[in-house]
């Protein structure tokens, strides 16, 4: 983003992170940093190392309508049709965010959803899904869709996501549970896909820390990830799996699927105030709060499937002795060096909840 007479000169987009990047200026051979500003996942503005300003003004589904510098001048305005292709631009051209605030390559004139690139001539990805968004609805079937023929009202801020799948009443359910575990309001589109409400970091802006910053921190990572994790319906017993389980575990990450069911009361070891052990009941948020951990390793590759030993006795002087994995331990948030640097786990989530922390897995 090279300033140049308040306009900003063509440059390409070197995108190390969401947050900061590089941008390269071929005419100059300059390579300069740019720091980009969100709110609610959505980019606002973009401030160069050199101090050149662009606020970004979106419509419903993010996409930039118009582009301002800091003294509130107009520097780009665009009209898109409905699935992408410009309509009309007026103003600077070189603006790189437009259709959902996502990146426009320039060479190929396809946007890139950071999972796939998206190609608005023809409305379609142009790679497949890696998963199937909803066994039951048709579109899902379609897996170079976008947003379902939904254009207007829909958007897919990514190209993979957190998506609830599921009837309506299923979904209505696991939205207020995550809304509650993470103390922010969650959203659900047509789609099934999920976005949270995020606090303002934006100096201009009032800070607003959500009620409870584990859980909040837990979704809003597992919402803005570059994978696909999938909430489903199941009638059993609470679960989660990687869709490859060997890069769950290399460090290079992959897409999750949550089994949820929010009738699941299985007991659980607890620890009373006395330092005793007890079997009850967890609440359903919680299970589901687990498996969102697991998914978060998943899609990370951070998952240690190592097995160790676990001994504990309950107040009615039971004893219990298995073999459980590392990841469970770590889940939890059990023992000694299983977590990890940045972590959150089950107990963490608990104690923000003002709930009982679990004594074993």
């Amino acid at each position: 983003m090279e300033p140049k007479n308040n306009v900003f000169t063509n440059v390409e987009i070197l995108y190390p992170s969401k947050f900061f990047g590089l941008e390269y200026n071929s005419t100059e051979n300059v390579i300069s940093s740019v720091n980009n500003v969100y709110l609610n996942g959505v980019r606002i503005a973009a401030l160069n190392e050199v101090g050149a300003l662009a606020y970004y003004l979106t419509d419903q589904v993010d996409s930039v309508s118009q582009v301002l510098d800091d003294k509130g001048n107009t520097l780009s305005k665009i009209q898109y049709q409905p699935y992408g292709e410009t309509f009309v631009q007026r103003g600077d051209l070189n603006f790189s965010p437009k259709y959902n605030s996502q990146e426009l390559d320039r060479e190929s004139g396809f946007y890139f959803y950071n999972a796939r690139y998206y190609d608005p001539g023809i409305a379609r990805f142009t790679s497949a899904d890696t998963i199937i968004d909803g066994e039951f609805d048709t579109q899902g079937w379609n897996r170079f869709s976008y947003v379902k023929g939904n254009p207007i009202g829909a958007k897919d801020p990514t190209g993979h996501t957190l998506v609830i799948s599921g009837n309506d009443e299923y979904k209505k359910e696991v939205i207020k549970d995550l809304s509650d575990l993470s103390g922010s309001k969650v959203n659900i589109d047509k789609t099934g896909t999920v976005s949270i409400k995020s606090e303002t970091t934006a100096k201009s802006q009032k800070i607003e820390l959500p009620a409870k910053p584990f859980g909040n921190k837990l979704i809003s990572g597992l919402v803005n990830s570059d994978k696909i994790i999938t909430i489903k319906k199941t009638n059993r017993e609470n679960g989660s799996d990687a869709s490859d389980r060997k890069n769950a575990q290399n460090g290079k990450g992959s897409n999750a699927v949550i089994a949820y069911n929010p009738k699941y009361s299985p007991q659980i070891a607890t620890s009373q105030k006395d330092g005793s052990i007890k079997f009850e009941s967890r609440p359903k948020k919680i299970g589901l709060a687990h498996e969102l951990i697991h998914g978060e390793h998943f899609i990370k590759g951070t998952v240690n499937m190592d097995l160790v030993e676990q001994k504990f006795s309950t107040s009615d002087k039971k004893k219990y002795r298995d073999l459980v994995t590392k990841e469970d331990m770590r889940t939890v948030g059990l023992g000694q060096g299983y977590t990890k640097k940045g972590d959150i786990t089950e107990n963490m989530i608990r104690k923000e909840n003002g709930l009982k922390l679990r004594a074993a897995y």
